[in-house]
């Protein structure tokens, strides 16, 4: 037995994680699972020291359809009518009252943000005549559409509001990914509840002013389907 005066010890662990990546071949399935695993809280950069990819096999791919399976199921159990019961056990449901369930509930930690929404030639606020009307307006004969570019910037500068309406999402980021349905994910999927902080800025192209607004694209790995809402920071 070593003899140690100060009780103090070093431990070094190695934990193995298994999950699921797509991607067109070994190589980029390599670079996919390690951006998969450095977006894990509390994982560093340095801490990951091998991946190994392979194909998956075909037990994999029948887990796989069952977990899916389970996951919708499970959805129309607890939030579906009899009658969406019905028209999936006979494969007749359509896809987005499917997903509109999931959504509903899978997104509810975020009732309290506001949707984004597409901004357009209306939001700016455009010079005006004297008669009050939009000088850009009257230069266009075929609509407001071919007179506004929309880009979209990820990772921009935000303020001290912006950063914590931020972390306010992160924290119901993490009520979504403690989520049952989520939960069976993990297995597949490396971060079941992705985000995404961008800017959308809309254009004018003829005074040249704009719009902008942030917003944190929130993305839910649920029964093989990537679910998306946007929101306002």
């Amino acid at each position: 037995m070593d003899h140690n005066p100060t009780g103090l010890y070093q431990a070094e662990v190695i934990l193995q994680v298994r999950i699921m990546v797509v991607a067109s071949n070994a190589e980029l399935a390599h670079e996919v699972a390690r951006t998969a695993i450095r977006a894990r809280p509390g994982v560093a950069a340095g801490e990951i020291q091998e991946i190994w990819v392979t194909p998956m096999s075909a037990v994999d791919h029948l887990d796989l359809g069952n977990i899916v399976a389970w996951q919708e199921l499970e959805a129309l159990r607890t939030h579906g009518a009899a009658d969406d019961r019905h028209r999936w056990m006979q494969q007749c449901m359509p896809e987005s009252d499917l997903i509109a369930i999931a959504k509903r509930e899978l997104f509810r930690p975020l009732a309290t943000f506001s949707r984004l929404r597409q901004t357009g030639f209306a939001d700016i606020d455009h010079p005006k005549n004297s008669r009050n009307l939009w000088e850009c307006l009257l230069t266009s004969k075929s609509g407001t559409a071919n007179l506004i570019e929309l880009t979209t910037l990820q990772g921009p500068e935000l303020d001290m509001n912006e950063r914590g309406a931020l972390m306010r999402i992160q924290e119901c980021a993490e009520h979504m990914r403690a989520h049952p349905w989520l939960c069976v994910s993990n297995r597949f999927v490396g971060n079941p509840v992705s985000l995404l902080v961008r800017e959308h800025r809309c254009t004018c192209r003829v005074c040249g002013r704009s719009i902008s607004r942030k917003a944190v694209l929130v993305t839910a790995a649920w029964a093989g389907r990537h679910l998306v809402n946007e929101y306002i920071l």
